[in-house]
């Protein structure tokens, strides 16, 4: 029973990260026009690397603020394809290391 219960599990999470776009296959024009008409959506920029990125602060918790973000695409090193949430404080405490 907990093998068919692992093995379940392995395949929910594979098929949850197959579902990822993937900013490395896209172009920036695609990759901010994804962000752009989901809202939210979780695009992978590598393996095991992934973020959550927003088009405004519509999508983030209350509170929270917007922080340009960058991802690589095909054709650029730095595509601003959004926004990530933040909290004020990690803002402020990221400013601080300036």
């Amino acid at each position: 029973m907990r093998a068919l219960l692992l093995l379940g599990a392995v395949m929910i999470a594979s098929g949850a990260q197959a579902q990822r776009l993937d900013t490395l296959r896209m172009s920036c024009a695609q990759a901010r026009d994804a962000v752009a008409r989901a809202g939210a959506i979780v695009l992978n920029s590598g393996p095991d690397i992934y973020d959550r990125y927003v088009s405004d602060r519509r999508f983030c918790s209350l509170g929270d603020v917007t922080e340009q973000a960058f991802a690589p695409t095909r054709d650029s090193a730095m595509c601003p394809v959004g926004g990530l949430c933040k909290t004020p404080d990690s803002v402020r405490r990221l400013d601080e290391w300036d």
